[in-house]
């Protein structure tokens, strides 16, 4: 598949009827973004600042102690996923994109586990 970017040429106007519409090069419709070289995405990057900013705004709810990590996962599934996954029934994604979808979702549920991000280094054999 070739994907065009950067691309700088004029956008044709469309007529329809006695109105005229200007062409651009991206516009927001239905809360997706539509561009003219089918690119995804600026509009994963904006589900990725969503959910983050939901995931925030959770996070009394889902660092609390009092709730049960069964009850949190469901408010995870119900609130916080949706926005992530808004309109990809339409998407054609590259791996690359999918990783950062991926990445995201690990990054919310490690909240929910309270699990820390650990890296696991090499020690040098004596």
């Amino acid at each position: 598949m070739r994907r065009y970017k950067n691309i700088r040429r004029k956008r044709e106007d469309i007529v329809v009827g006695n109105t005229r519409f200007k062409g651009v090069a991206k516009f927001r419709y239905l809360g997706c973004t539509v561009t003219d070289t089918n690119d995804r995405e600026d509009e994963i990057e904006i589900s990725v600042q969503n959910t983050l900013r939901c995931s925030a705004a959770l996070h009394p709810v889902l660092s609390s102690k009092l709730l049960s990590r069964r009850t949190k996962i469901r408010i995870y599934k119900t609130v916080v996923r949706p926005i992530l996954l808004y309109g990809c029934e339409a998407w054609t994604l590259t791996q690359k994109e999918e990783a950062k979808l991926l990445v995201t979702e690990r990054k919310v549920l490690r909240k929910i586990t309270s699990s820390k991000r650990r890296r696991f280094l090499a020690r040098p054999e004596k």
